[in-house]
């Protein structure tokens, strides 16, 4: 199949979206069909055709508008079998909802006052109305990456059920792996000064929606003297130190930036505490699964509902109260152990070439619709 994937970066370290591209493209390609993506800036990848397009840079709702149109003149000009875009665009077959909906994320990063008042921005204003067109037109085919994303889209858009599959991301399990006494796991908890301590990573870039005041004052409320955060994202921290000082945990908690060697930062930590307001998935959730850690997340994360019994879920995002009795439970080996082996065993059943088979398997099954009499053997063919 000629397949084109759609993302405004592609580039395996700039997020979550982009490391599913990254991963899908490669999965593809290794299986035999033509790979191209379609994207305004990104890095080459072996084997796979790059179409950067020219955007504006000036503001972004303009820069997404741009994008959006140059993508429809690419694919225009272009015989694509496929076109899967992982960003609101034009002239899709498959549309990766990744981020939720924009609506619930507004609603639940925000608040309901606060949502309101941001539908006049004209960022979100742009993108709601992207959503809106793509859910309310005959195509494309939602790809939710969650049990609670493809509710939201239903709720809010009254979609048939046609309309909507869940194909969740995947990870690597070769490259998280559980490190309980690697070197690796040692190096770095020397590097960060936290060789003895109990250390929960808090993984993402965006620190309020990812919930890092609640974290914060989870740590402030813990029973366990010897627990410890690490924030891994490309957020300012210095407004975060501040806040940290006043709760009186600023020993406690280091900002370390963006890390291009997450997997030797998961190997270093205890567990992973993600009190997030609102993620469609949570990739960092599955990452942390694979590396055999505990995960204390909210129930407004994606990934909770997939990883159930590899740690905890918190019905409301700001209970710190509830996320510090959680530190408190893993505060104990035996019990970060036997929830990190469950975790384990789900991230091995939903690795990046799971994700990547079941999405062309529905590639397969779009172009059947078109045309029932295309040969299954020469779509499926990975020669």
């Amino acid at each position: 199949m000629r397949i084109a994937l759609i993302v405004e970066k592609f580039d395996e370290f700039e997020g979550g979206v982009e490391r599913a591209v990254w991963e899908l493209a490669r999965w593809l390609r290794e299986n035999g069909d033509e790979v191209h993506v379609i994207a305004r800036a990104g890095k080459n990848q072996d084997g796979i055709t790059l179409h950067r397009v020219l955007v504006s840079r000036f503001w972004q709702p303009l820069r997404v508008w741009s994008f959006s149109k140059a993508v429809g003149t690419v694919v225009r000009n272009n015989a694509f079998d496929i076109v899967h875009g992982f960003c609101k665009t034009q002239s899709l077959d498959v549309f990766h909802a990744g981020g939720g909906s924009h609506h619930s994320y507004l609603q639940h990063a925000y608040g309901h006052t606060g949502s309101r008042l941001r539908t006049f921005s004209p960022r979100h204003w742009l993108q709601l109305r992207l959503e809106s067109q793509i859910a309310k037109g005959p195509q494309p085919i939602i790809q939710c990456v969650s049990e609670m994303g493809r509710r939201e889209f239903q709720d809010i858009y009254d979609l048939d059920d046609s309309r909507l599959v869940v194909i969740p991301c995947g990870v690597d399990p070769q490259i998280f792996t559980p490190a309980h006494s690697s070197p690796v796991r040692q190096e770095i908890r020397e590097e960060l000064h936290a060789v003895d301590a109990t250390v929960w990573l808090l993984p993402g870039s965006g620190f309020n929606r990812k919930g890092v005041l609640t974290a914060m004052k989870a740590l402030a409320q813990t029973k366990d003297a010897s627990a410890r955060l690490w924030v891994a994202g490309k957020d300012d921290p210095t407004p975060w130190i501040r806040r940290a000082r006043k709760l009186g945990v600023d020993r406690k908690v280091q900002f370390l930036g963006r890390r291009s060697d997450m997997s030797q930062v998961y190997a270093g930590a205890d567990g992973v505490l993600l009190p997030t307001r609102y993620d469609g998935f949570g990739l960092a959730c599955l990452e942390a699964a694979s590396s055999g850690l505990p995960l204390i997340t909210s129930a407004q994360c994606g990934a909770a509902e997939l990883l159930s019994g590899a740690g905890v879920v918190i019905p409301d995002a700001n209970n710190a109260k509830a996320f510090a009795a959680a530190l408190d439970r893993f505060s104990k080996p035996e019990e970060r152990q036997k929830a990190g082996a469950a975790g384990r065993q789900i991230a091995e059943e939903n690795s990046w070439a799971h994700s990547a088979s079941n999405l062309r398997s529905l590639y397969v099954k779009i172009l059947k619709s078109r045309d029932p009499t295309e040969s299954t053997a020469t779509l499926t063919s990975s020669s």
